[in-house]
């Protein structure tokens, strides 16, 4: 039996595209004709933050049983056009500096200084961009620096103040200044939140994370790593981490992504996978969705999770192999 529609196997970051529906760039995987190898609609296929964003849009043609079992036809693959490489758009300098105030009227700000103090929750602040922005009342801003300077994009979501969680009521509250800003054509480039720091830090070792969140929260618990955010599951890929070479990188997946990243680590060199969520969160913590930065704090608080307080990451890890 042969699907004629099937989602596009991964062949690198071109195979994933922005999402319709939250907007996130590489994270969504369209819908291709096994019969010409061509793309559906725009709009026809999923993203990967099944979590935080769940969009799921099958090919309509799919509630015809006869489709299921279409025989297959080989046909030659239509000639594909060489793309004409563009340079990403960049971002106005004055936007971000114009963010970077009002710090008591942002949420995420405030929920930091109640849970790693003032001082050290102004200093990650200060040291991975963080900006105010009121689109909705007391929001955040990653800015994304890359390691050239170039102002990439600005991720703008809005959080609980007082636990620190994003508002998904009554829609996800996520958005980019670009098109707050209304400036059209923007062309999105993605780059690691926290990257602008690898020019300043040439010798800790690199950890990374998807939320943007808990790179702050753990830039300040654990400062001897380098942590940084891909922003979404499927962010993490070989072309991407070139920018770690000769470093050593370790991975720490969300609850439920372990296998995603472990397959994608496989062709990073020098990359560890971090297993210590996977084996150790008990059945009720899966289903809050905690992650690494959840642990830190209750560490903090309580020292329960006495695996979480060690100093290195060493014991977090499980060695993969890696594939020049």
């Amino acid at each position: 039996m042969t699907y004629r529609y099937t989602l596009e196997p991964y062949k690198g970051p071109s195979s994933r595209h922005t999402c319709p529906a939250c907007g996130t760039p590489r994270n969504f995987v369209r819908y291709i004709d096994t019969y010409t190898n061509a793309y559906l609609a725009d709009d026809i296929g999923r993203c990967n933050r099944e979590t935080s964003c769940g969009y799921h849009q099958k090919p309509s043609s799919l509630r015809s049983i006869a489709d299921y079992a279409a025989p297959r036809v080989i046909r030659s693959k239509p000639k594909v056009l060489q793309a004409v490489t563009q340079q990403p758009s960049e971002m106005p300098l004055s936007a971000f500096y114009e963010s970077l105030n009002a710090y008591g009227n942002n949420n995420l700000v405030r929920y930091l200084n109640s849970v790693l103090g003032t001082q050290r929750a102004n200093d990650v602040v200060r040291q991975y961009c963080i900006g105010t922005n009121h689109h909705w009342d007391c929001g955040t801003v990653f800015w994304r620096f890359d390691t050239c300077g170039r102002l990439l994009s600005g991720k703008v979501m809005l959080y609980y103040p007082h636990t620190g969680k994003r508002v998904k009521e009554p829609y996800n509250h996520v958005t980019w200044m670009h098109k707050l800003l209304g400036i059209d054509n923007y062309r999105l480039q993605h780059c690691f939140f926290g990257e602008h720091l690898l020019n300043k830090n040439s010798r800790s070792p690199i950890a990374i994370v998807e939320s943007e969140k808990t790179a702050l929260i753990a830039g300040a618990l654990m400062p001897q790593y380098l942590w940084m955010a891909t922003g979404g599951l499927s962010n993490l890929s070989p072309d991407g981490c070139k920018l770690f070479s000769n470093r050593e990188v370790v991975l720490y997946p969300d609850l439920g992504a372990y296998d995603t990243w472990a397959e994608r680590a496989r062709y990073i060199p020098n990359c560890t996978v971090s297993k210590v969520l996977e084996e150790n969160a008990t059945n009720a913590e899966r289903r809050m969705g905690l992650d690494i930065a959840d642990y830190m704090l209750l560490s903090q608080k309580s020292k329960a999770k006495s695996w979480v307080g060690k100093k290195t990451a060493s014991s977090y890890v499980c060695k993969q192999t890696s594939i020049e």
